[in-house]
C-alpha cells in the first residue's frame, strides 16, 4: 500500500515537473519573439526616419543652394544633426537587433523560428554575426525601394530575410 502511494506520488512529481518545462519553454519562446518583434521594429522604424532625413537634407541643400539666408542655414544645420544623432541610435539599434536574432538563430526553441518563418531555418552559426548584419542592411533597402507601408514592414522584412538565408546563407 505505502509502495503504490510512493509510486502513485513519484509520478504526480514527475508530469508536475513536465508541466513545469513545457511552461518554461513556452515562456522562453513568447519572450524571444515579443523581443525579436520589438528590437526589429525599432531599428526598422529608426532606419526608415534616418533615410527619410537624408532625403530631406539633400532636397534642402539642392534647393537653398544659391540662397543665403541665416534661417534656412540654421534649419539646415539642425536637420544634419538630427541626421547625425540617428546614425548614432541607428548603429545601437542594428547591434540589438543582431544579437537579438542571434538568439533566435542560435539558442531559441525551433518554434521561435517557426513563428516567424513557417519553419526552422539553416544558418552558418559561425558567422552569424557578419551574415545578420549584411541581412540587416540588404533587407532595409529591400524594403525601403519598394516603399513598404509601416503596418507590413515587420512582415516584409522576415519574408526577405527567409529568401535571403535560404537563398545565401544555408
Amino acid at each position: 500500500m505505502e509502495l503504490a502511494l510512493y509510486d502513485r506520488q513519484y509520478m504526480l512529481a514527475k508530469e508536475h515537473k513536465q508541466l513545469i518545462e513545457k511552461d518554461n519553454v513556452f515562456i522562453q519562446t513568447n519572450n524571444i519573439i515579443s523581443k525579436a518583434n520589438s528590437i526589429t521594429r525599432e531599428y526598422i522604424n529608426i532606419a526608415f526616419l534616418l533615410s527619410k532625413i537624408s532625403r530631406a537634407i539633400c532636397l534642402f541643400e539642392a534647393t537653398i543652394n544659391d540662397i543665403e539666408d541665416k534661417k534656412l542655414n540654421k534649419t539646415l544645420k539642425k536637420l544634419k544633426k538630427s541626421e547625425k544623432t540617428l546614425k548614432s541610435l541607428l548603429g545601437v539599434s542594428e547591434d540589438k537587433c543582431i544579437r537579438v536574432w542571434q538568439e533566435v538563430f542560435i539558442k531559441s526553441p525551433d518554434l521561435v523560428q517557426q513563428y516567424f518563418f513557417d519553419e526552422a531555418l539553416c544558418i552558418d552559426k559561425s558567422n552569424i554575426d557578419i551574415i545578420l548584419k549584411e541581412i540587416l542592411y540588404h533587407v532595409f533597402k529591400e524594403i525601403e525601394v519598394k516603399s513598404v507601408e509601416e503596418e507590413n514592414r515587420l512582415k516584409e522584412f522576415l519574408l526577405v530575410m527567409k529568401g535571403m538565408i535560404k537563398e545565401v546563407y544555408s
